[in-house]
């Protein structure tokens, strides 16, 4: 059996792989599993309609308690409508991220305010605006 390698090689299967091409293999797969993360990561786009939509979701859900993004997180797998506003978003720090970034906008009829830091991370909650 013989592996091709590109147009110009033609190298036996029990070829020997020197430590130098193996870090260089390993070195290239790191850098590819690296810019798959970063095209599956979700992008930070300003959408005024999502974010009130986001932020009529979330106070419908705690009902004017604080929360923390690990909380919110919690809540979304028990609800869809949560999970849907929420959408790319997965995980407490890109929850965390997306709420740094609302904090303080008025967002369609609400406001989102960090109230305070405890052991877990930042606290939150949503304000109506009149």
């Amino acid at each position: 059996m013989r592996i091709q390698l590109d147009a110009k090689q033609d190298v036996p299967a029990t070829a020997v792989v020197t430590r130098a091409e193996l870090a260089a293999a390993l070195a290239r797969i790191a850098h590819l599993e690296a810019q798959v993360a970063a095209l599956q990561r979700p992008r930070l786009v300003d959408d005024p309609e999502a974010d009130a939509a986001l932020l009529a979701v979330i106070a419908a859900r705690v009902e004017g308690r604080v929360f923390s993004a690990k909380e919110l997180l919690a809540h979304a797998q028990l609800h869809a409508d949560l999970r849907d506003a929420l959408g790319a978003i997965t995980t407490t720090r890109q929850i965390g991220t997306r709420l740094r970034r609302l904090s303080g906008r008025r967002c369609g009829a609400f406001r989102l305010q960090r109230v305070g830091r405890d052991d877990r991370g930042s606290v939150w909650s949503v304000l109506y605006v009149p």
